[in-house]
């Protein structure tokens, strides 16, 4: 027990001499890419560095472990001998498969750095890879392949045991006895280095740039050019001869890809051709099965034609005869039935564009098989001539007063109007001096109204650019900065608001509106032709338009007017002269007469308002049913009110009776 004592003691004091590292180490060097056994002399407190003996070349050096990577040595016969060998099989692998020093330092250094900085005889387990002579570098003999696949586990093995360490540290001038062939220039260069006592360095190289003593910042940690050896895998010489060695293996898998296809594309070809031999020999076997049934169902038809023959002429009487020159006799053809011919267009439905239908009189049939036709139904030559009276007959049924007098001056279908003069007057002038080029500038510059340029329903020939000049379109969302920088723009609404509700009973609002410059030069642009101003938007109801600027003396009056009504409006002379009418009815502009001046309009476009509709037209009813005299202007305020309330009754009367096609 004390001989175990005295042991121990001696043990531990040979432990703490050591300054706690085994007495036999594995230490990495990086330029070589191995692992070297190292025998632990001794420790010196002082300077805290060890005193190494390296078995493969017997040189004693003193090292700082704590910055180096290294773990403790197993030799075969302990209990991690096992372990040893896997180890050191996968590390020969992966070192096989690196192409560059700094690959092989970044790979490496992580496997030995599991166990970096481990203490005592038994605190480090970590592998070895020595490479020197004995049982170490049998193992990474025996242990190493050149299978792919064994390679590839190798690796994946190897970054499983990875964990990371201490950074590598350079060269330091000791002999690599692996590594390097011994026969190239690098490797004299190499020798002659060690025998003079320091390196062969060129000074020039990227390497040498780097180095400390060369006035570089040491981070890449690589020995000279002059120095690399041309055998070992990161050199120039070896990258390319393994490029071409990639470049062949391309090269060759290239061909034979070629090769393979252009097999494949001829045996394709050779089964596209087979099976379009095949197709033609089946459709050439179905004509002549086809061709066979005809002929035997001839042949049938034959011999039942002979046999009713046969029959016919032994009966005895004339009905055989006559069967007989029934059967040869020529068959008859039927006539065509007698196309429809149009006698005349009753109305039109007067719906926007494509969907106008018109209720059509056909020739020779009473009104009630009427139908409902879309315009390439009619008549090329009567086409004009029966829209303009359908159209008439539904400004008339929308529009009572066009059913008055010629010498009344609501025969026009449109209501004069007056709106505040000093309004309309100040509008126009600032339109005078601020719409320039089609454009009327908001917010002082920052908006701007601008014109439109495709309505092509003119008097002449539509000239796009001249109507964008001559026009702007106040859309809804323009409105409101509208009503507060146009001056008596605001004051001319709320009156015709007050105006229309008064005149029809019916409460409306603004929607967007339209200004506009008319003169006799200006017909291809804003002189419009026959047309709806629902056609955009069918909700509208009251088109009011406005003459902002005053007739010249002698000048002759802006005139415009309604389908089917008995005379024109003319606007008066004043400034602030208007004209009020249904939106859905057709109407168009009349073409100034020569001297007639240029005149800015502005036309307010209506739509009927859900507040105070239903109790406006409650309390028309109930003036009317207590006056007790229903004058005109009443019957009409009753009438628009009914049009408006049943506006939608019509077109859905004619879908359910499906005289209307959706789509002509």
């Amino acid at each position: 027990a004390e001989e175990e004592d005295r042991r121990a003691e001696a043990e531990h004091a040979a432990w703490e001499a050591r300054g706690r590292v085994p007495s036999e180490i594995d230490v990495y060097w990086p330029d070589d890419l191995q692992f070297y056994v190292a025998e632990v002399l001794g420790f010196d407190a002082s300077t805290g560095k060890h005193v190494l003996r390296y078995h493969i070349d017997k040189q004693v050096e003193e090292l700082d472990l704590s910055g180096e990577k290294w773990y403790r040595h197993l030799r075969s016969d302990e209990e991690g001998g096992e372990l040893l060998r896997r180890i050191t099989a996968v590390f020969e692998a992966k070192r096989t498969l690196l192409s560059s020093p700094e690959d092989a330092d970044r790979e490496g250094g992580g496997s030995a750095g599991d166990v970096a900085g481990g203490s005592g005889d038994t605190g480090g387990t970590g592998p070895s890879a020595a490479t020197g002579p004995g049982p170490s570098a049998g193992a990474a003999a025996s242990g190493s392949g050149d299978s792919p696949l064994r390679r590839a586990s190798a690796v994946a093995a190897m970054g499983r045991l990875s964990s990371g360490g201490a950074a590598p540290r350079a060269a330091r001038g000791k002999p690599r006895p692996a590594g390097r062939c011994g026969a190239c220039e690098g490797c004299a260069n190499y020798r002659a280095g060690l025998e003079r006592g320091r390196s062969v360095d060129c000074g020039v190289c990227g390497h040498c740039r780097d180095m400390t003593k060369f006035g570089g910042r040491g981070r890449l940690k690589q020995i000279c050019e002059v120095r690399f050896c041309e055998a070992h895998p990161s050199s120039r010489k070896s990258r390319l001869a393994k490029q071409a060695r990639l470049q062949a293996v391309n090269t060759a898998w290239a061909e034979s890809y070629m090769e393979e296809r252009d097999k494949w594309e001829r045996g394709h070809e050779e089964r596209c051709e087979a099976q379009r031999a095949a197709r033609e020999a089946r459709t050439a076997q179905r004509a002549q099965i086809r061709a066979a049934r005809l002929a035997a169902r001839r042949e049938a038809r034959r011999r039942r034609e002979r046999e009713a023959r046969k029959r016919g002429s032994g009966g005895g009487g004339g009905g055989g005869a006559a069967k007989q020159r029934a059967a040869d006799a020529p068959p008859r053809k039927r006539e065509p039935p007698t196309p429809r011919v149009v006698e005349a267009v009753l109305e039109s439905n007067g719906q926007p564009g494509y969907l106008e239908r018109f209720l059509v009189k056909w020739a020779k049939r009473p009104k009630s098989e009427a139908t409902w036709e879309p315009l390439r139904k009619l008549p090329a030559e009567q086409r004009a001539a029966l829209v303009t009276a359908g159209r008439e007959a539904f400004n008339r049924r929308v529009e009572p007063l066009l059913s008055g007098s010629p010498a009344e001056p609501s025969s026009s279908g449109v209501v004069a109007v007056q709106v505040p003069e000093h309004a309309a007057a100040r509008c126009a002038a600032h339109l005078h001096t601020r719409w320039r080029d089609g454009r009327l500038l908001l917010r002082q510059g920052a908006t701007s109204c601008l014109g439109y340029s495709t309505y092509g329903k003119t008097l002449s020939a539509h000239d796009a650019q001249q109507q964008a000049t001559h026009t702007l379109l106040m859309t809804n969302t323009l409105l409101p900065l509208i009503r507060d920088e146009l001056p008596g723009f605001g004051e001319m609404e709320q009156f015709l608001v007050a105006w229309l509700h008064e005149t029809y009973g019916v409460v409306v609002e603004l929607y967007f509106a339209h200004a506009l410059r008319q003169s006799t030069l200006t017909v291809r642009s804003t002189g419009f032709d026959v047309h709806q101003d629902t056609e955009d938007f069918p909700f509208i109801e009251f088109t009011v338009v406005v003459k902002l600027t005053p007739d010249a003396p002698g000048s002759p009056h802006s005139r415009m007017r309604l389908v089917g009504a008995p005379r024109v409006f003319e606007y008066g002379a004043p400034a602030g002269s208007a004209g009020a009418f249904l939106a859905r009815a057709f109407h168009a502009s009349i073409e100034p007469d020569a001297g007639t001046s240029e005149h800015l309009k502005i036309a307010f476009f209506f739509r009927a308002s859900t507040k105070g509709e239903r109790r406006a037209k409650r309390g028309l009813s109930a003036a009317v049913l207590a006056s007790g005299v229903e004058d005109e202007l009443a019957r009409r305020r009753r009438h628009v009110a009914l049009e408006l309330s049943n506006s939608n009754l019509e077109a859905q009367a004619l879908a359910a009776e499906k005289k209307l096609a959706p789509w002509g």
